[in-house]
């Protein structure tokens, strides 16, 4: 395969179905519609592009098997354990929000909108949690703590009343 060659999809798929512990690099990834990328059903894929123009276009990241946005949670063994989504140019100007990942197929659950991720001269797309998400967890979390605190000040009330 040609490392250096673009890839510009209009609208179509570019998937990686059948493939596991692959690592395919080309060069800019650029979109002339809303278009996917199709991680397949194995793990560890990675794409490496050398830069990202989205063009007021969404891409859609089916079958994504990698990580969310967390500080060190890329996973960049060789071979890796999850997909990448992998750019050797900085991708910050893009509006990375256009980007979806989802856990499977067409109509499966959507994991988080495109975040980078900076490491060296490269950056990761990984997908960010919807604030949404964020503040669900956040809220039942809270619930969860008031009613640890009431169980405990009941039981302290109980033990003094002893």
């Amino acid at each position: 395969m040609n490392n250096s060659a673009s890839l510009t999809l209009a609208g179509g798929t570019l998937s990686m179905e059948g493939l596991s512990s692959s690592t395919e690099s080309l060069g800019a990834l650029t979109l002339s519609a809303n278009s996917t990328i199709d991680f397949g059903t194995g793990d560890g894929n990675t794409l490496i592009f050398s830069g990202l123009t989205l063009g007021g276009n969404t891409l859609s990241i089916y079958h994504w098997s990698g990580s969310r946005y967390l500080p060190g949670g890329t996973d960049s063994g060789t071979p890796p354990t999850q997909d990448r989504l992998v750019f050797t140019s900085n991708v910050a100007g893009e509006p990375l929000s256009q980007i979806s990942f989802y856990s499977g197929g067409f109509g499966s659950a959507l994991v988080g909108t495109g975040s980078q991720i900076s490491f060296g001269s490269n950056c990761e797309v990984v997908p960010m949690p919807e604030p949404g998400t964020i503040f669900g967890a956040l809220a039942l979390l809270g619930l969860a703590g008031c009613r640890m605190g009431r169980r405990l000040h009941s039981s302290l009330l109980a033990a003094r009343e002893v």
